[in-house]
């Protein structure tokens, strides 16, 4: 029988006629199935593939079905999808990322005082009374600050050792020194070499800014570099200066265990370079001479890769400007030195690099080339226990992926991946401690680039850049949205108009719920990435303000605020005066915490002490500790003074941060007659000092070691009465003198040994005597009758810091 005439047509028609299937296809072409040769299952499988088959393949004469089935796989799910997607994503990116920059970013920024205004208004009156952060007063030097003329003093030998008690007392004292053989002679060729060709290799971005760049490159060096590096030279360099052993126990003396890596670079110069104007590496107004609590200190070390001449361009020191606020005029004097030494450097030491005249040695790499690589140390970050942040003013030569590593990650720099960028970024520990990372680092360098005018490394640091790029994605991305919608829902009108088009309606509408979906999961994503950042120790320390909260001093009074008997007490001082302070007294700054001692009227006063401290000790019992003090150390200080003998004073910084002058003889008195026995016995001095660390957790809630911060919370009776009160009792039974301690100390037996290693007090000899022990325990008994005598708690009290009676 022929076939139907009607079974040509769209899609598939099939007759059964006396045991056959006809099946015709989109072009007419007819096939027979004969039912009597395939059995039912063969004859499913044959139905379902040629069904298949004509799914999949449209009819080709239908244009609307071409149109709708190009749309429907290509433009809505493909490009169009796509393309709002990308839109959306950079929409929730951008407003993100102002959100991270307010919520994350500024508060650093505005901690760190670089959003401080000067302007005399309102406002920032206001916000400077939230600043009253001075730890130092604003020294004037000239010529006289200068400790030294002669290099020789700062190279630390057998006779700098003899002055000195160790290479960081030098440090203190100077603000600069040297160490000779800090690298061996093959490894400093090597280096130098490495350097020479990276300044020929390296494209110029990866240099930072010089004022004087004439002749003059600045690389930030890449320690991972193996390709201009292959013998792994910068590393192995590095290894050898995190291991000396001189310079490791200066730094961990100076900033603490394990410091950080701030810097890593090279500065070459040719004959021909200028010679660079006078400069500190930090400002003094935002680093550790004038805010020792909100800046840490930062010691650079200057490593000599060539044996170095006068004609060659030297570094330039002026030791002893490191505690000055401003240099009038200072003497010139360079520091020539034989290759493999190191200049370690204070940040705030005045410096300069000479010019650089060795024509006749050569330049261009030749031996007239001077080459210096530099490393910068800093105090590690201490979570809640360190508020303080990098001083501004450098620019931080390092590279973005080297940030992170501390001093004790140096000797074993070649086993870290160098593709680990998390550390750099602060998400993971490169080592057992966690370091500065890139985000600290950029907002601290940020300062001096913006004062150089160069705004290009640190230009995500402008709020202004995120919020002008949030409002351009705005208006594409409402464009964007806008087209998407309409010709979304022109294809499924389209689609939705013929029953025979309902397949790609269901392709259109599935693409349509993708995008959705994934327009939902992106916002839904960075939202839970700065929710879970926010909940860090870091983020909530940034957040909460407490990651690099100020020191809460009282704060600065204004000059209507205060009577003028109390301005007329103030006074500032001078270089000859000796000056007294609790304000240093953290356990965080380190070497710091002594910082007055190295004051030129301290140190004057503490080479005094020197002299008569063993005369007070053995002196006959018939003089008093205050006729001793008064006649032997007080009076001789002003007669060594003949000029300004009638001007030399005791002052000492108050609470809101001024100076005024000790008048009363007896407090004075006291004074002297305390520290001349912290300098008959050196472990009078370390608990004396730890004793301070703990006072200034009482009163401002910082400054005591871990476990003494977790007991005493400021504001608390513990703190305010309490603890404070234990604490200078300690303090007169150390420095208490009678009958027995005084037969003690003629005899030698004050301390032993291991105790004036500032071991332990307890080991020492008088410690254990009955006498003594009976009379602690008296004053114990007596300290606790008072404190229960006191009654509850009163919330109108005042705390008062302990002071010596007539302060």
């Amino acid at each position: 029988m022929a076939p139907d005439s009607n079974s040509k047509g769209n899609g598939a028609h099939r007759n059964n006629v006396h045991g056959h299937v006809f099946s015709s296809d989109n072009n007419g072409n007819c096939s027979t199935i004969d039912l009597g040769t395939i059995s039912t299952e063969e004859l499913l499988r044959e139905i379902q593939k040629r069904a298949i088959v004509e799914e999949v393949a449209p009819n080709t004469n239908s244009k609307l079905q071409k149109t709708l089935h190009f749309t429907s796989y290509w433009i809505v799910p493909r490009m169009l999808g796509l393309a709002i997607s990308i839109c959306w994503a950079a929409f929730v990116l951008s407003h993100s990322a102002v959100y991270f920059f307010d919520e994350f970013v500024w508060p650093i920024i505005e901690d760190s005082g670089q959003a401080l205004a000067h302007e005399n208004t309102e406002e920032s009156r206001e916000l400077m009374k939230t600043r009253p952060d001075f730890t130092f007063y604003p020294r004037s030097c000239d010529y006289k600050a200068v400790t030294t003329n002669d290099h020789h003093d700062l190279i630390w030998n057998e006779e700098t050792a003899y002055e000195f008690d160790d290479f960081s007392d030098l440090m203190m004292h100077h603000g600069a020194g040297v160490i000779e053989d800090l690298l061996t002679p093959e490894m400093t060729r090597e280096l130098r070499e490495t350097i020479l060709l990276m300044n020929e290799k390296e494209p110029i971005e990866k240099q930072f800014d010089l004022k004087e760049r004439g002749h003059r490159w600045s690389l930030r060096l890449n320690p991972y570099d193996t390709e201009l590096d292959p013998n792994k030279s910068v590393q192995r360099a590095l290894k050898e200066i995190a291991t000396h052993p001189t310079l490791k126990r200066t730094l961990i003396d100076l900033l603490g265990d394990d410091p950080a890596i701030t810097e890593i670079a090279a500065i070459t110069s040719d004959p021909g370079a200028p010679q660079q104007g006078w400069h500190h590496d930090t400002w003094t107004e935002n680093s550790a001479v004038m805010n020792a609590r909100t800046y840490s200190s930062m010691y650079s070390l200057f490593l000599y890769v060539q044996d170095t001449h006068l004609d060659m361009g030297p570094t330039g020191f002026a030791p002893g400007t490191h505690m000055c606020y401003e240099v009038l005029d200072v003497p010139i004097f360079y520091l020539p030195a034989k290759a493999g030494s190191g200049a370690l450097l204070n940040s705030n030491t005045l410096h300069q690099g000479s010019g650089n005249e060795a024509y006749e040695r050569g330049g261009g790499g030749g031996p007239g080339t001077r080459v210096m690589f530099i490393v910068t140390f800093a105090p590690r970050p201490r979570v809640n226990l360190d508020p303080r942040q990098l001083p501004l003013g450098s620019v931080y030569g390092i590279p973005w992926y080297a940030w992170g590593h501390n001093l004790s990650e140096l000797e074993v720099l070649d086993q870290l991946k160098p593709w680990n960028w998390m550390h750099a970024i602060g998400l993971v520990k490169s080592g057992k401690n966690w370091g500065i990372n890139y985000l600290l680092g950029a907002i601290s360098a940020r300062a001096e680039d913006f004062n150089n005018g160069n705004y290009a490394p640190e230009w995500f640091l402008d709020r202004e850049v995120w919020t002008d790029y949030a409002s351009q994605i705005d208006f594409y991305a409402m464009e964007a949205a806008s087209i998407y919608m309409c010709v979304s829902w022109i294809l499924l009108l389209i689609a939705s108009a013929s029953p025979a088009t309902s397949k790609n309606y269901t392709r259109v509408r599935s693409a349509m719920s993708t995008t959705i979906s994934f327009g939902v999961f992106v916002p839904c994503f960075i939202a839970t990435t700065l929710y879970v950042f926010g909940k860090t120790e870091f983020g909530r320390g940034i957040t909460q303000r407490t990651r690099f909260q100020a020191v809460p001093f009282t704060p600065l009074p204004w000059d209507d605020e205060m009577s003028e008997e109390y301005w007329a007490t103030t006074v500032k001082p001078e270089s000859y005066d000796i000056v007294l302070g609790e304000r240093l007294d953290a356990f965080y700054t380190f070497r710091n915490a002594y910082y007055y001692d190295y004051h030129p009227g301290n140190r004057h006063f503490r080479d005094k002490l020197k002299e008569v401290s063993d005369v007070y000790v053995n002196r006959p019992e018939f003089i008093t500790p205050a006729k001793f003090v008064q006649t032997q150390i007080i009076s001789q200080l002003w007669m060594q003074m003949e000029d300004v003998w009638y001007r030399r004073a005791f002052v000492r910084q108050d609470d809101y941060g001024y100076w005024i002058r000790l008048a009363n003889r007896a407090t004075k008195a006291e004074y002297v007659r305390r520290e001349v026995l912290s300098v008959a016995h050196p472990v009078l001095r370390v608990l004396n000092k730890e004793i301070d660390f703990i006072l200034s957790q009482c009163k401002y809630g910082d400054g005591a070691r871990s476990m003494a911060k977790a007991q005493i919370r400021r504001g608390t009776a513990m703190a305010r009465v309490h603890v404070p009160e234990l604490m200078e009792a300690i303090r007169e039974e150390l420095f208490e003198e009678d009958d027995i301690l005084k037969s003690k100390m003629k005899k030698k037996e004050w301390l032993s040994t291991d105790a004036a290693t500032g071991s332990s007090i307890a080991k020492s000899s008088i410690m254990n005597s009955v006498e003594a022990e009976a009379k602690l325990r008296r004053r114990m008994s007596q300290w606790r009758f008072q404190t229960l005598k006191r009654g509850p708690w009163r919330e109108d009290f005042v705390w008062k810091p302990y002071v010596v009676p007539g302060w």
